[in-house]
């Protein structure tokens, strides 16, 4: 019998969880459930590419939530992404850094003595 891995929770949260190490299994089974149905035996290849190519986990996961993002939803379009960022010698697609706080001066003014 088949074993069942059950991965509960958001991919950015699973990510954390496992050092964005999905293997090959789980890596499958996100695609899937991206497209909505069984990928083929030629894009469980080039999955498997991915990974012999030395992409990481997270940047095929992350790269896929870039397409999904656009509404892309094929493997040309990941595997562009992928090799885009490599070209451009990208390692992480989201740095998360604290947002400036915005200063609203404060007015002295009072509106209420001045009549």
């Amino acid at each position: 019998m088949k074993q069942v891995k059950l991965l509960d929770c958001t991919l950015r949260d699973g990510g954390y969880v496992n050092d964005w190490e999905f293997g090959h299994d789980n890596i499958v089974t996100i695609f899937e459930e991206q497209f909505g149905r069984p990928l083929s035996p030629i894009e469980l290849n080039i999955i498997k590419d991915w990974k012999e190519s030395d992409y990481s986990d997270e940047m095929i996961v992350k790269a896929l939530k870039e397409a999904v993002k656009s509404q892309v939803l094929n493997f040309r379009y990941v595997e562009g992404i992928l090799n885009n960022w490599a070209k451009n010698g990208i390692k992480q697609r989201y740095v998360e850094s604290e947002q400036p706080q915005r200063k609203v001066p404060i007015s002295e003014y009072k509106w209420w003595e001045n009549e």
